[in-house]
């Protein structure tokens, strides 16, 4: 034990692999609180092309920091997967990320960091799926991402519209779309969006008070079938990601402004 330092460091052993043990006294309290990091913030996790590697479409999450430091995760993984999360942050802006996934069969971990008001994942993410056996989900056979990039942004919610901008570029890619669709959509001040004048996708959904967004887009190769798609914005890039659901694997959703 290091009191200095306030930290307890060691190892964990089977007598063949060893690992590393690390931990930080939860130093905040009604006297000391995480001014620092509290507040809200939305995330994302980036999508992939291979799909050995994880699915195509953008996981998202909104995360919460009260003044004590205790953080609260809610997501939406490109699987269809619900993650929840209940954690504290360090002195020092840490955040031990881990959820047990797939019945104990897979995991999302990572070290995390709050600084400079956003959150990143130095190493890289780690996103594993041994299987799936869900019958409805998508990639069953499973998938091993060692470094997924996460990282958020803090969320103000009195900024009127939350995305930041009254115009935007939708891109909607994979989630077996006959092709990629581009599309500009016009964003109001009630936070709600649809396509633009002279565009038939159809597109429209709205931004929530804590980030998240959610609409649905007409399908090109069937223009009466409607596709829900679901994310977060992110203030600080004005851009939003998310994902949608295709018969075997998920699509991709991203809002960029023009």
């Amino acid at each position: 034990m290091d009191f200095d330092s306030q930290q307890v460091t060691g190892t964990v052993s089977d007598g063949k692999f060893t690992s590393i043990l690390q931990g930080d006294r939860a130093v905040f309290s009604t006297r000391n609180k995480a001014t620092a990091y509290a507040g809200q913030y939305t995330m994302v996790i980036t999508g992939a092309e291979d799909s050995t590697v994880g699915p195509y479409g953008v996981s998202y999450g909104t995360i919460k920091v009260d003044s004590l430091g205790n953080i609260r995760l809610n997501g939406s993984l490109a699987d269809g997967t619900v993650v929840m999360q209940s954690s504290m942050v360090s002195k020092d802006g840490s955040w031990p990320i881990y959820v047990s996934l797939y019945g104990g069969k897979g995991s999302l971990w990572a070290w995390g960091f709050f600084t400079n008001h956003s959150v990143f994942a130095a190493t890289g993410l780690s996103w594993i799926n041994a299987t799936n056996t869900s019958a409805l989900a998508l990639y069953r056979r499973g998938f091993t991402n060692q470094s997924a990039t996460l990282f958020a942004s803090p969320l103000v919610s009195s900024q009127r519209p939350l995305f930041g901008a009254t115009t935007a570029l939708v891109m909607l890619s994979g989630g077996n779309l006959p092709f990629a669709i581009t599309n500009p959509v016009v964003i109001k001040a009630n936070n709600t969006f649809t396509s633009a004048t002279g565009y038939t996708n159809k597109l429209l959904g709205t931004i929530k008070a804590d980030g998240t967004l959610s609409g649905t887009f007409s399908n090109p190769a069937k223009p009466k079938q409607l596709i829900s798609f679901s994310g977060v914005i992110l203030q600080n890039q004005t851009n939003a990601g998310g994902w949608f659901c295709g018969t075997n694997q998920s699509g991709a959703i991203l809002f960029e402004v023009e």
